[in-house]
């Protein structure tokens, strides 16, 4: 007999880590949607008609937010920069974008866009290295 409720003790526990573990996977799932759904409403924004007006740009700024909560991709903070571009914080575009190309020195996006920061900001030898790194990942420009 104790053999018997040892086993439903342990199925019992057994279950339980089951739904705790589907909750947590369900719940991470939903968080990813969000995310990838405030991105793009994010991008569709910044990408649009600019410069954007302020409620359009703080809308931009809530959304890349929330998106970026636990998101490891850097098109969040890529898609700031071009924002912060936008409404003329050309420094802090500069230094949003120089992060991203820290970390993702492949990302031709971020390198562009850090090109465009840079002129804007007259930061001559950060576009003049910008447009290098460009023309080695994408050779058809040269």
């Amino acid at each position: 007999m104790e053999a018997i409720d040892d086993d439903l003790r342990m199925a019992t526990i057994l279950r339980s880590l089951l739904l705790l573990l589907a909750v947590a996977a369900s719940a991470w799932f939903v968080l990813g949607v969000r995310e990838a759904r405030d991105t793009a409403r994010a991008t569709a924004l910044v990408t649009g008609e600019a410069p954007l007006r302020p409620a359009q740009a703080q809308r931009a700024r809530s959304l890349l937010d929330s998106a970026g909560t636990l998101n490891p991709d850097l098109t969040v903070a890529v898609t700031r920069g071009v924002l912060e571009l936008d409404q003329n914080q050309n420094a802090a575009a500069e230094r949003t974008l120089e992060s991203v190309t820290r970390r993702e020195p492949l990302n031709l996006d971020a390198w562009v866009q850090l090109a465009f920061a840079a002129t804007r900001n007259g930061d001559r030898r950060t576009f003049a290295h910008a447009v290098g790194v460009v023309s080695a990942l994408h050779p058809k420009l040269k």
